[in-house]
């Protein structure tokens, strides 16, 4: 258990008065004049938030989410390309794949190649060559959503010209964990490796020599994160498991390490706000006895930033976010099992005592000893009644 002794709050708006090493998403806040200290001995800082308020200004579909990979299956060596659904917010899969992924005649016939046809073409092999068509297997409209279909993606592309060894070059979809969460926008198979350049995120079947099909695994979604994290430098006593600090990396291993993590949010609504439901909710404590340099940071679940939709979004747009964080100073208890420290009392009277006489038990026989406890005070009875000093004199010759 521990005592409060002091407590107080931060009031936080990094909309503007920010200096340049900071930014809306990501403020360092110098305390020295206000420093953070915890002085005394068994003495702690706790950090506890308690309203946070965002307005969401990023993509669901955006550059932490949107990569992926064309290659050429009979060359396990470039040539191959990386390209990118177009960034936005999309109600619908359909329209994710329609409007930023695949395509659709609309904009074949308008010389507007998705960037999946754009890329598809530029592999050596179909360099050239066109798609005369993409159509959509699944989803097939906008009102098909999770609840009533699967949403896993199916397509098939026909190209324009036919290609005699198609079934050869056999392009293969690669959604790497190294480039982003394509995998879980896209519901393909995830890659963990660069390394690996033959596995598949997407089944490839070649229908003919002017038609392939691309199946994926699992299903595509419009988003990928559904909260965002407060993050700040200090060291603290809140844990982990090794996924929150990945970033674009899976070591496909399980491990618990300290985090700087403060708080995870709910990312739902155009503007995001969070109001603490009772008394710490979202807290840490500090292992440091000071914090004179406070940073705070809003990145997604692997410790990535939102991705900006302008380079000066977050410096002279609109992103910034709002806080109020309480801070309490504690005092640690004695541990339960401690021997607490007890005074030594002397209760023997020192030599030739000056305490009253009633300590002496006057009228009551002590058959020729000291009263209890007494040993050199101003005398004592005898057996006969009568008090004998304690020191007797000594007779002159």
């Amino acid at each position: 258990m521990s005592v409060l002794l002091q407590q107080y709050n931060m009031f936080l708006d990094t909309e503007r008065c920010l200096s340049a090493d900071s930014k809306g998403d990501s403020v360092q806040l110098p305390l020295g004049q206000v420093p953070i200290i915890a002085t005394g001995s068994g003495q702690s800082i706790k950090l506890t938030l308690n309203e946070f308020s965002m307005p969401r200004s990023w993509y669901n579909v955006n550059a932490n989410n949107n990569a992926f990979s064309l290659r050429e299956a009979v060359n396990i060596v470039p040539p191959f390309v990386t390209s990118a659904v177009i960034p936005g917010n999309y109600e619908t899969v359909y329209e994710m794949l329609t409007e930023g992924w695949v395509g659709n005649a609309t904009g074949l016939i308008a010389g507007l190649p998705s960037p999946f046809v754009a890329a598809l073409l530029s592999l050596g092999s179909l360099i050239g060559n066109t798609v005369t068509a993409v159509t959509l297997i699944n989803p097939t409209s906008i009102n098909q959503i999770l609840s009533n279909n699967s949403l896993i993606i199916d397509f098939t592309v026909t190209l324009g010209t036919p290609v005699v060894n198609l079934a050869t070059v056999n392009p293969i979809i690669q959604l790497y964990t190294e480039l982003g969460d394509g995998f879980l926008l896209l519901g393909g198979q995830r890659i963990n490796s660069g390394a690996n350049i033959t596995a598949t995120s997407f089944t490839t079947t070649v229908v003919s020599t002017t038609q392939l099909r691309f199946t994926g695994f699992y299903n595509a979604t419009t988003t990928t994160e559904n909260h965002l994290y407060l993050r700040i430098n200090e060291q603290s006593s809140n844990i982990c498991n090794s996924a929150l600090d990945s970033i674009n990396v899976d070591s496909q291993k399980t491990e618990m390490s300290s985090t700087r993590i403060l708080a995870v949010i709910p990312n739902e609504q155009d503007i995001i706000n969070y109001t603490a439901p009772a008394p710490d909710i979202f807290f840490t404590n500090i292992l440091s006895k000071q914090v004179s340099q406070l940073s705070i940071q809003v990145t997604d679940s692997v410790g990535r930033t939102f991705p900006l939709m302008n380079p000066l979004q977050n410096s002279l747009g609109n992103r910034y976010f709002t806080a109020v964080i309480q801070i309490g100073i504690y005092q640690s208890a004695p541990s339960p099992y401690a021997l607490a420290y007890t005074p030594i009392v002397e209760n023997t009277p020192a030599k030739r005592s000056t305490q009253p006489n009633t300590a002496l038990r006057y009228g009551v026989a002590a058959f020729g000893l000291n009263s209890p406890g007494q040993v050199n005070g101003d005398g004592f009875y005898g057996i006969d009644g009568q008090l004998r000093p304690a020191y007797p004199s000594v007779s002159k010759q």
